[in-house]
């Protein structure tokens, strides 16, 4: 038997028996079949179109897990999603109701590790002074030269084999049987998008993209913390080491010897995820605009970029469940911070008032959802386009 909960402002909690089948009954669920069709359907590049086998599933889902509840989320509009097992790579958003809807046009949503990591978040965000609403940290598009670029690829061959951990390019990846990091296409666009939405932002590109500057603009965030931190840029993912996910800056180590490790060092050109997890970074909003930054998913929660902003002090991270396409990620931030800005700046959003953060990535990812491109077609319309990138914790709101 599967349960689930329902947990409002007020009154009871409401449990409810789900539709799923229940673990180990045999046949897979509608969960891990929508899980198998995502993943696969993300494994870039991939020009996907049909979008007919993930819906199908998404309906199979919404009835075994959503359709049940529905009677105790009459008026909701937010939804908090909490970890569950099973629930790994599968969005809510990508679920789709008996009218052919995705979550996502029905529901703001947001996800927390569990009930008690969702408080402790929603409580920091409330507690410390809210940051400077204009004052936003944008990093990314670094240059790649052709050092860099064999050094680093001789690297990442020499510590694993597996297609897993050498997929973490796929952001602008050429195609071919060997992943190739290249200049992002789309980064550059997408950082100025993003910092003109700020007044006072610090942007980092280029050879200013580099790990040193960016601990030094991240230490000032102590004293004035910063409304937003942004990255766009590539990743490296290694379920076996220590620090499972990694952004690719400008670099100053780009020649040291496949042999040697990924070892913490504060202006190597890789900032892992246990350096971030021991920097201080009091961020109203982290937003890792790459391929994974998720990390993998082990004993109920996962391990990369995103909980390590998390354990550094952010109250929310929007990050990345699987390998993203680098036109449709610069489209879907554009619109979310274009979205931000609209809201922050209506009527009940004042200095003191984040703007629902969780709301304005819905509306963008509807936005990606239903993009037309110059021939009328619809080139992001399936749920591995614009469901992949999630927010984990406090929405703002």
């Amino acid at each position: 038997v599967v349960w689930g909960y329902v947990v409002k402002r007020h009154g009871p909690v409401r449990w409810v028996r789900l539709a799923a089948p229940s673990p180990g009954a045999g046949a897979p669920s509608g969960l891990a079949e929508l899980r198998r069709v995502l993943l696969r359907d993300s494994a870039w590049p991939l020009a996907l179109a049909d979008a007919s086998e993930s819906e199908r599933m998404g309906r199979r889902v919404w009835r075994e897990r959503l359709e049940p509840l529905l009677p105790a989320l009459v008026n909701i509009q937010h939804l908090i999603v909490l970890d569950s097992k099973g629930m790994e790579y599968v969005p809510v958003e990508s679920w789709v109701d008996g009218r052919g809807r995705p979550a996502v046009e029905r529901f703001a949503i947001s996800y927390a590790p569990s009930a008690s990591v969702y408080a402790l978040l929603h409580a920091r965000g409330r507690t410390r002074p809210l940051a400077d609403p204009e004052r936003a940290l944008v990093v990314g598009d670094p240059r790649l030269t052709e050092p860099a670029l064999s050094s680093r690829l001789a690297l990442q061959n020499a510590m694993t084999s597996s297609r897993v951990a050498l997929s973490g390019f796929a952001r602008g990846r050429a195609s071919g049987p060997t992943p190739a990091m290249r200049q992002l296409t789309w980064a550059r666009s997408e950082l100025v998008a993003v910092s003109s939405r700020f007044e006072r932002a610090t942007v980092l590109t280029g050879v200013n993209a580099s790990e040193a500057k960016v601990r030094s603009a991240l230490g000032t965030a102590r004293e004035a913390p910063y409304s937003v931190v942004h990255f766009a840029a590539h990743t490296l993912q290694n379920r076996h080491r220590q620090s499972p996910v990694s952004l690719l800056l400008e670099g100053t180590s780009v020649n040291r010897p496949p042999s040697e490790p990924l070892a913490a060092s504060p202006d190597d050109g890789w900032l892992t995820s246990d350096e971030v997890g021991a920097l201080e970074v009091p961020a109203e909003m982290v937003t890792l605009s790459a391929c994974r930054t998720a990390g993998f998913y082990d004993f109920g929660g996962f391990v990369g970029l995103g909980d390590a902003f998390l354990r550094a002090g952010a109250s929310c991270v929007v990050m990345s469940l699987w390998e993203v396409d680098d036109h449709a990620t610069e489209l879907l931030m554009r619109t979310f911070y274009g979205q931000l800005s609209g809201l922050r700046r209506s009527d009940g959003n004042t200095a003191d008032r984040a703007p629902d953060r969780a709301l304005a990535l819905a509306r963008a990812k509807c936005d990606l959802r239903n993009y037309t491109d110059a021939d009328g077609r619809h080139p992001y319309s399936h749920p591995a386009y614009w469901s992949g990138f999630i927010l984990v914790g406090d929405s703002g709101h």
